[in-house]
C-alpha cells in the first residue's frame, strides 16, 4: 500500500465507523401513547337582583355616615336622635333602603372568585359623596368576601352593603352612580 493512501484509507475508517454508530442509533426507537382531554365548564353568569339604595335621608347641619348592613337594615351612629328615628318608624324619613343583591350560576361545586371596589362615588350632577362598599356577604362566601363556592346545582348568592358619607350640610339631591362587581373561576 502506498504510503501516502494510508491516512487517508485511516480517516475513511474513522468516518465510517462514526456513521455506522449513528446508524445504529437511529434505530433505536421508543414510543408512548399520550392521552389528551379538557373540560368544559358551564360559564359563570353574575346576575344583580337589587341596586344598592340607602333610601332617602334627611338633611343634616353636622352630615356624618349611614351605614347600611347586608340585610338592609340603616344606622345613623353619629345623629344625636339616635338610630331609632331613622329605621322607618319616623315620617320624616321614607323606607326603601336596600342591599345590593346577586345571583351566580355556573359549574356546581366549582369555587370563584369576587372582586368588589373599595369605594365608589354617587353624584347629583354638581355634589358627590363617596360609598365605602362592605364585602360580599353569603353562605358560601369566605370571611374576606373574595373567594365563594358554587353549590351542588351550580347556583349562588350574595349581598352587599356599604357606609355613605354625608358632607355637612349636603345638598338635596338625588345622588348616582355605579359600581361593577367581577366574578372569575379560580
Amino acid at each position: 500500500m502506498h504510503h501516502s493512501l494510508r491516512p487517508y484509507l485511516g480517516f475513511c475508517f474513522a468516518a465510517l465507523a462514526f456513521l455506522c454508530h449513528d446508524v445504529s442509533r437511529a434505530q433505536n426507537s421508543s414510543s408512548q401513547e399520550v392521552g389528551a382531554g379538557a373540560a368544559i365548564f358551564a360559564p359563570l353568569r353574575l346576575t344583580k337582583l337589587n341596586d344598592l339604595n340607602f333610601g332617602a335621608i334627611i338633611q343634616g347641619a353636622n352630615g356624618g355616615n349611614v351605614i347600611l348592613s347586608d340585610q338592609g337594615t340603616r344606622t345613623f351612629p353619629n345623629d344625636p336622635l339616635g338610630p331609632s328615628a331613622y329605621n322607618g318608624s319616623s315620617s320624616l324619613v321614607r323606607t326603601g333602603a336596600m342591599a345590593a343583591s346577586f345571583i351566580v350560576t355556573g359549574e356546581a361545586s366549582n369555587s370563584y372568585s369576587i372582586t368588589t371596589p373599595v369605594s365608589m362615588t354617587v353624584s347629583d350632577g354638581s355634589h358627590t359623596m363617596v360609598i365605602t362598599l362592605g364585602k360580599p356577604v353569603g353562605q358560601n362566601v369566605s370571611a374576606d368576601g373574595t373567594t365563594a363556592r358554587l353549590s351542588a346545582d351550580g347556583t349562588d348568592a350574595w349581598k352587599i352593603g356599604g357606609t355613605l358619607a354625608i358632607g355637612a350640610g349636603q345638598a338635596s339631591g338625588l345622588y348616582t352612580g355605579s359600581f361593577t362587581e367581577i366574578i372569575t373561576y379560580e
